[in-house]
């Protein structure tokens, strides 16, 4: 039996050589449990019912908001997919597409809720700028995660063990949604926020994000990781900035938000490419902690160089790498290599009258240790070790 499941292993690793998603072979979630479900952007219709009727205005008052709320969040999404679409921003659709098809997973419960009676209202998008139509969305995604918290904490103090249960699937597939920040400058402002306090609770949600990682796959499985799992780690990294954006963990859960997008979310054959996001939330790291011990600037460097091809912010990144953040001593030799190599390209690619007003020009001031082969291909993931 051992040498079979050994076998088993192995052959995974072999197929999925440099690193793939082996969520088929680990999620085998129980059945949900019984209770009343209704379409998730038509709540009127009914999938299954009719369940236990609400019980008392309390109750009433926290299910239909969530009910609400819930609708309103997969009808953003659809709106904004559309939006995308239609102005050719096709890799924020794909997003927007994918975060729906999360929440579609999601069991719909009424929980006996009234559900002609919920104020619905259709989205116009008409003259409307993309910020408007994102700050809703993440308006009705923060309330329904909110009110899905209070409500399994209602069925608990209540001991109703029936919509307990439903409540508290809901809120754990909801765990698996991925959410975007389709707009971050506007949602997780990079100047405004700084490392200030520690926070019990900011310092929970951290520590739950590694474990999370650690979970996944991170560090102890190379490449063989869960995507639900990563995806729960994200959330709570996620959950931290924007739930307490003084605590003093804000730029680790930064990095650590960043390096997920960045290795478990890039995927060109499935059209999966985070990698606009990965780099936003490396640069919050080391704006929000310029000292910060994880490698920030490098893992933004290698982002910017070889898969977004913006050659001017790499080499300033890979210069950082080595005046700031020379802790690592491999990422140092690398950036170095790779920066003459930049450098020659650049050289290569002038005409010669460009080429003589270069060489007439003051020399750069970059550090050139003795020479090595230049990179020609992106780093290995580093796998850095937690605060």
């Amino acid at each position: 039996m051992r040498r079979a499941r050994l076998f088993g292993i192995g052959v995974v690793a072999t197929l999925c050589g440099a690193g793939c998603a082996i969520d088929a072979l680990e999620n085998r979630h129980d059945p949900f449990p019984p209770g009343p479900i209704v379409d998730l952007e038509y709540p009127q219709d009914a999938v299954a019912g009719p369940g236990v009727p609400i019980s008392d205005h309390a109750e009433a008052d926290l299910v239909e908001p969530l009910l609400e709320h819930r609708t309103m969040y997969a009808r953003y999404l659809k709106v904004l997919s559309q939006y995308y679409y239609d102005r050719g921003f096709l890799n924020k659709h794909r997003w927007a597409e994918t975060e729906l098809k999360d929440l579609h997973a999601v069991p719909a419960y009424s929980y006996g809720a009234d559900v002609g009676q919920l104020k619905l209202r259709d989205i116009a998008v008409a003259g409307r700028q993309e910020v408007d139509i994102v700050e809703e969305l993440v308006t009705h995604r923060k309330m329904y995660n909110r009110l899905l918290d209070i409500l399994v904490r209602r069925y608990a103090e209540k001991e109703d063990y029936e919509k307990l249960a439903c409540a508290e699937r809901e809120r754990l597939e909801a765990s698996y949604i991925k959410p975007y920040q389709y707009l971050m400058d506007a949602m997780i402002p990079i100047e405004a926020l700084r490392p200030q306090e520690s926070i019990a609770e900011a310092d929970m949600l951290f520590d739950e994000g590694l474990k999370l990682m650690k979970k996944g796959g991170y560090k102890w499985r190379p490449g063989m990781y869960n995507r639900r799992t990563m995806k729960r780690a994200l959330n709570r990294f996620h959950t931290l900035i924007t739930e307490y954006p003084t605590s003093d963990k804000i730029a680790e859960a930064a990095f650590y938000a960043g390096f997920i997008h960045k290795e478990y979310f890039y995927d060109p054959a499935a059209r999966v490419d985070d990698n606009e996001i990965a780099v936003q939330y490396f640069e919050r790291a080391f704006t929000w902690k310029p000292n910060i011990t994880l490698q920030a600037r490098f893992e933004a460097a290698t982002v910017y160089d070889y898969r977004l091809h913006d050659r001017e912010r790499a080499l300033r990144l890979y210069q950082d790498v080595i005046d700031t953040e020379n802790f690592v001593e491999s990422n140092v030799r690398f950036a170095h290599a790779r920066i003459r190599q930049l450098t020659r390209q650049e050289d290569e690619s002038m005409l010669p009258a460009e080429r003589n007003d270069a060489l007439q020009a003051p020399p750069r001031a970059l550090a050139s240790p003795a020479a090595e082969p230049a990179p020609d291909v992106e780093p290995a993931p580093a796998r850095p070790m937690a605060p």
